[in-house]
């Protein structure tokens, strides 16, 4: 049987990444990504009659000068019981940096300075310029003729089992109806409400579908594997509804051009009951791919942690029914010992029919007959993301 390869597995870096960076955030103190760093300016004068300056921040270095008293100094740096000056000395002005002692100098003015790094960014330079969001989530959609197709397909191979005599034992299906999401977004702020710009989405919907059957002593199964991989290109036009606090509240929508390729994989192992050392294994698949229009809406809550950057939490409502895709179809055969057969690669549409009353997926360079149409992929849904946004 075919190992599961449950579908987060594709997705497992990035979002390991997101959950570290998720945890790094919240174990970080307030204040880390500001980068801000503080000056103390302070305004000196000299009480002492004469006040020497040290080349170092100690009383057994040399002096290199003295001040007067009365003499006004300014100071940006403490070193313990000394202050770092820079006194200017002779009539040319001449400048050296030293040391004075806090005993020979008295504080007139104290003033602390804050000069921030990237990250804190100012308050003006937030409300413009470029901004780069990622972000990733679950995708939720309707399936339409893949999902209804795919599950009828695995309904007809269990059925024809349990015809041929076996007894199921186990049995799991699942719709093919949501998935994975990553989203990377550049958008230009051109105004504090409004930005405009491109987003780039890549969903994998991924169901693993098996069931397991007795011949004599041995389990046999079978197995069907949906897949539906969608990249999707998004011009937007972004509003703020709430926008300039440390949280907003913004409204985006546009056109969606989506380029999705789907493919269904499926496997069944089973013995002669004449032989019991004989196996039969069967596979069957149909890959088809498709590009095409539909439009979306999205609501964005920004949680700021600074002036520069955002937790976004986003909700996103797709509408996309694609129909026309264009693929093949292929089944292959191989008994041990006996033969290995290799069915035609039949290429055209694919299409939703009927069979055995159930619903099901073809490939065919025409119309199957009386009540088939062109399969038709309901991508409409709604997406979740949950990231960060980054304002340059």
């Amino acid at each position: 049987m075919m190992k599961r390869r449950p579908v987060f597995r594709s997705f497992r870096l990035p979002i390991t990444l997101f959950l570290a960076l998720a945890a790094f955030l919240a174990a970080a103190p307030p204040g880390w990504a500001s980068g801000d760093s503080q000056t103390v300016e302070r305004k000196l004068r000299v009480k002492a009659e004469s006040a020497p300056v040290r080349l170092a921040a100690d009383a057994a270095s040399p002096a290199v000068a003295a001040l007067k008293r009365g003499t006004v100094v300014m100071s940006y740096e403490a070193e313990g019981a000394w202050y770092r000056i820079v006194p200017e000395l002779g009539k040319e002005a001449i400048s050296l940096v030293g040391y004075i002692a806090a005993a020979d100098v008295e504080v007139l003015e104290e003033k602390v300075k804050v000069s921030g790094d990237f990250w804190s960014g100012s308050e003006a330079a937030s409300r413009t310029g470029l901004e780069i969001t990622l972000a990733g989530g679950y995708v939720l959609f309707g399936g339409g003729d893949l999902d209804a197709g795919t599950r009828g397909l695995y309904d007809e191979l269990r059925a024809r089992m349990i015809g041929l005599g076996y007894t199921i034992s186990r049995d799991y299906r699942h719709a093919l109806n949501g998935g994975m999401e990553l989203e990377a977004a550049v958008l230009w702020r051109f105004h504090p409400r409004w930005a405009a710009g491109l987003i780039g989405e890549y969903s994998l919907a991924q169901r693993f579908n098996e069931f397991e059957f007795q011949e004599g002593s041995h389990t046999l199964g079978a197995s069907s594997t949906p897949i539906l991989r969608t990249f999707a290109v998004r011009p937007v036009l972004r509003c703020g509804i709430l926008a300039g606090g440390p949280i907003e509240l913004l409204l985006s929508a546009g056109p969606a051009l989506f380029f999705s390729s789907f493919q269904y994989n499926q496997n069944v192992s089973y013995a002669f009951v004449a032989d019991q050392g004989t196996t039969r294994d069967e596979s069957y698949s149909i890959k088809a791919r498709r590009t095409f229009w539909g439009a979306f809406a999205a609501l964005d809550l920004d949680v700021r942690l600074n002036a520069r950057s955002a937790i976004v939490l986003q909700a996103t409502y797709r509408f996309a029914r694609p129909a026309g895709w264009e693929g093949t179809e292929k089944a292959y055969e191989w008994i041990t010992n006996v033969h290995e057969v290799n069915g035609p690669e039949i290429q055209g549409r694919l299409y939703s029919t009927t069979r055995n009353s159930l619903p099901v997926l073809v490939v065919s360079p025409q119309s199957p007959g009386a009540g088939a149409g062109e399969a038709v992929l309901d991508l409409t849904g709604l997406s979740l993301h949950a990231g960060l946004r980054i304002r340059f």
